[in-house]
């Protein structure tokens, strides 16, 4: 039997694989990407590793760098020319196309065949700024070389160090103390909102959630299912359409510009709750007794027994919570206006300007920015395919 299901389970690997490597081809170019010049990353051509490519000419033993400005090629026409051009012309070099033996000139969509005669490029040198026409294309000699600008790491981590000029603890407390932390890079205070706020926001979730979760899946009282999908009717509603009365009321409350608005709206989910009951739904009854045999209350028993024995599901909770709260753009953007609030995703955004964006920059601190959701993910990964371990009860 396994023989005959080999065959497919290869395949299904093989496909595995494949689908794999495609959703890490964006990861993959936003790595490229942080390690090219500026200019590099906007190219068409699709270069994984980066590298520079430099042209040069050689005079009197010295090599002398140069930029080609354009290419252009003397041919003669075989048939008859274009109007606004002679039997012989100097063109464009990208007018001109070869196909196998066919050398034409395509002019409107339309193909008039020639003879190429000479080609020339018309150059500039990068020290002088000097424009020389009519090169030979045989002169340029081209170097292409591998060229990483790990400078683009300490470059973003510093691009926003004028905008930040705090102490931490007078910032978290309101209070100036004896002693405390002098914080001017930009960076560094981004860094400590996003985990101020992802981190109590899970904890919050995980805390409420489940305390929520536990009612609804282990205690009895009037009208507790109406009430429960009451609760889940909240996730029908569009974001969209609280987050202007909840803006309003951060503002009422004079929480803008404030952890408690960026941590506070965000402690409470619906899915979460939903999740974690469907969990504890599934624990034995016989535990329960057996706790409440021994006299423990609601409370011992959800801490004691729940808690623990569901560590798979809180553990996704809190990996999810985490990530949605480290990525969350649209809520700390309406309720900062400090640059010292400004969580990471809102300063990723700073690296857009009026003129453009720095492509390279804006990657290199993404992959920064990266670190703590990949360590939480390895951190709680074994949770994922781990089950719920029950032993000692009889059925």
């Amino acid at each position: 039997m396994n023989r005959e299901r080999s065959p497919f389970k290869s395949a299904a690997y093989i496909a595995l694989v494949a689908c794999s490597i495609t959703m890490m081809i964006p990861f993959l170019w936003m790595i490229s990407s942080s390690l090219k010049r500026e200019e590099d990353v906007q190219k068409m051509e699709f270069q994984l590793i980066p590298r520079t490519t430099k042209r040069h000419i050689e005079r009197d033993g010295e090599r002398i760098e140069v930029r080609v400005l354009k290419r252009t090629a003397k041919i003669r026409f075989l048939e008859a020319s274009p109007e606004e051009y002679g039997e012989i012309a100097e063109i464009d070099a990208d007018l001109f196309h070869e196909d196998g033996d066919e050398s034409f000139v395509k002019i409107m969509a339309v193909k008039y065949p020639v003879e190429k005669l000479e080609e020339w490029v018309r150059i500039k040198i990068a020290e002088t700024g000097e424009v020389r026409r009519h090169v030979p294309v045989d002169e340029i000699r081209v170097d292409s070389r591998i060229d990483l600008q790990w400078q683009n790491y300490p470059k973003s981590w510093h691009s926003f160090d004028d905008k930040v000029d705090v102490f931490l603890l007078k910032k978290l407390t309101g209070f100036r103390l004896p002693f405390d932390v002098h914080i001017q890079t930009g960076f560094v205070m981004f860094y400590l909102n996003s985990i101020i706020v992802a981190v109590c926001i899970t904890l919050g979730q995980v805390i409420t959630c489940s305390m929520a979760a536990f009612a609804f899946s282990r205690l009895k009282f009037p009208g507790r299912d109406y009430l429960f999908f009451g609760y889940l009717a909240t996730m029908m509603i569009p974001a969209a359409v609280t987050i202007v009365p909840l803006f309003m009321l951060m503002r009422i409350l004079g929480w803008f510009d404030t952890y408690k608005a960026l941590i506070l709206p965000g402690m409470f989910s619906a899915y979460g709750t939903f999740l974690l009951r469907q969990f504890f739904m599934t624990l034995p009854r016989e535990l329960e007794e057996a706790a409440k045999i021994d006299g423990a209350g609601f409370f011992r028993i959800y801490w004691q027994i729940a808690i623990p024995l569901s560590k798979p599901a809180l553990a996704t909770l809190a990996t999810f919570t985490f990530m949605g709260a480290w990525r969350s753009f649209l809520w700390p953007l309406l309720m900062t206006n400090r640059a010292e609030m400004y969580t990471l995703p809102i300063a990723l955004q700073q690296f857009q300007t009026f003129y453009g964006t720095h492509w390279h920059l804006m990657m290199a601190a993404s992959i920064i920015s990266l670190a703590p959701i990949i360590i939480v993910f390895l951190f709680n990964q074994r949770y994922f395919v781990e089950g719920v371990k029950l032993t000692g009860l009889k059925g």
